[in-house]
C-alpha cells in the first residue's frame, strides 16, 4: 500500500514472576502504554486496545505518511540461564 506500512513490536517484560502474574496484570499494562503513547510527543493516535495489544498510528511532518504499530507486550519466559520453563501457558 502507497504511503502506509505496519510494524509490530513485541515488548518482553522482565516484571513478572510466571505466566499467572503476567496475564493478571496485562490490562493494567495495556492501560499504561496507552497513557504513554497519549503523554507522549509522538504525532500518534491510538486505533485501538485488545486483550492482547495496543494499535497505534505514528504519522510524519510529510502528510500521508503513516505507519501502523501493534504493541505486543510479552511474557518472558526465558530465564538468564536459557532454559525454557515448562510451566508456560499460551494465551
Amino acid at each position: 500500500m502507497k504511503n502506509k506500512a505496519d510494524l509490530d513490536v513485541v515488548v518482553f517484560m522482565n516484571d513478572f514472576d510466571d505466566m499467572k502474574s503476567y496475564r493478571d496484570k496485562l490490562p493494567d499494562v495495556l492501560e499504561k502504554l496507552k497513557q504513554r503513547v497519549i503523554d507522549s510527543r509522538l504525532l500518534a493516535e491510538i486505533e485501538y486496545c485488545t486483550p492482547h495489544a495496543l494499535r497505534i498510528e505514528l504519522k510524519t511532518e510529510k502528510a500521508g505518511d503513516h505507519l501502523g504499530v501493534d504493541i505486543l507486550p510479552a511474557f518472558d519466559n526465558i530465564k538468564r540461564t536459557g532454559e525454557f520453563q515448562n510451566d508456560s501457558v499460551v494465551i
